[in-house]
């Protein structure tokens, strides 16, 4: 009698105890699930901001990209009126801009700098979407950046010197800064100025229409993975 009350207390007590063991893993499992769809929308948040910079990063690259042109329009306008004899700088301010100007990018990466410096990019749960976003900005550091790097250090210490030793400036506040030419100049100096205007002209021309097809190249890589965030926001 006494073994079978026993026998019943014990069954009660494994019982009692499987019950908390589920109802424990039950409570886990429900905050587990919790913290993962917590997660999945901090996510998809940061998802919505990434395609948010990526628009204003087209944005800012066709606007660039329109002043480029522009700005190779001048050099070539100019480039056809040059002769060895007469000075650049008499065609007026435009060329002294598309000279000095370096249409530089810099790009809106606000979401991803914060996912990086939180350790949260694991959050991106579509690896497709993780590798093409870090090959975006990555691709923007590496070779734009690059670009943009080579533009404003021969702007710098070659173009803005040339400029400044050989010219008198006119500040023309706010829409330009023009050079009027120097007095007491010789035709020998003159026809060498007019040589490096010219190699200069070239060589802008060269970087300017390189950098525009790079800058092209970033606005098809950030409608492409515009495109993917959108699928993903979708499911």
């Amino acid at each position: 009698m006494e073994k079978n009350k026993t026998g019943k207390y014990l069954k009660y007590a494994i019982g009692e105890i499987i019950l908390v063991v589920i109802g424990i893993l039950f409570a886990l499992q429900i905050n587990n699930w919790n913290i993962k769809n917590v997660q999945q929308m901090e996510g998809r948040t940061y998802l919505t901001s990434i395609k948010s910079n990526l628009v204003q990063d087209t944005l800012v690259l066709r606007l660039t990209i329109e002043n480029i042109k522009l700005t190779l329009k001048t050099l070539d306008s100019t480039a056809g009126l040059i002769s060895m004899n007469e000075s650049i700088l008499l065609k007026g301010s435009g060329i002294t801009n598309a000279m000095l100007t370096t249409h530089n990018f810099v790009t809106e990466n606000t979401s991803v700098e914060d996912l990086t410096s939180s350790g949260k990019f694991n959050l991106i749960d579509n690896q497709k979407i993780a590798k093409q976003t870090l090959l975006y900005y990555n691709r923007i550091e590496d070779k734009v950046g690059a670009f943009n790097k080579s533009i404003e250090i021969y702007t710098r210490d070659i173009i803005a010197p040339y400029f400044m030793n050989r010219y008198q400036m006119d500040f023309d506040y706010p829409n330009s800064l023009k050079f009027n030419e120097k007095s007491n100049s010789d035709n020998n100096e003159n026809n060498s100025d007019n040589l490096f205007i010219i190699n200069a002209i070239k060589y802008r021309h060269f970087i300017l229409s390189s950098l525009s097809y790079h800058y092209e190249e970033t606005i098809t890589s950030a409608k492409n993975l515009i495109v993917s965030i959108n699928i993903e926001l979708e499911k």
